[in-house]
């Protein structure tokens, strides 16, 4: 976080800034796992909701994946995705704050 200071020049071509950094974290996310990844079939559907729970951690965004490739990020420890009952995918999760990243963690959600 920036704290502004005053600014002030010496009427030449340079000027002198202070400021204040602090600092938002005090070390990188831990270690995180999947610790929930549950499969509920609609019925009547071709297609099935599953929700992967990752292990809490404050201060961090979630960034998830599916198939390697990125699909959203936010604070909720918690995502539910939809896919057809006859694909297969792999869906992955990491923790980042301002100084790091988490280990990644992924689990196969197969074809039924």
């Amino acid at each position: 976080m920036f704290i502004p200071a005053p600014f002030t020049t010496n009427g030449q071509a340079n000027a002198n800034a202070q400021g204040t950094c602090t600092a938002t974290c005090t070390s990188p996310p831990g270690t995180i796992a999947i610790q929930s990844f549950r499969v509920y079939p609609y019925p009547d559907e071709p297609k099935s909701k599953i929700i992967v729970t990752a292990t809490s951690l404050s201060g961090v965004i979630y960034n998830w994946y599916v198939d390697g490739v990125f699909w959203t990020s936010g604070e909720n420890v918690r995502r539910a995705f939809e896919f057809p009952n006859n694909e297969e995918h792999y869906i992955e999760v990491e923790a980042v704050n301002p100084c790091g990243v988490s280990n990644k963690v992924g689990r196969w959600k197969l074809a039924n």
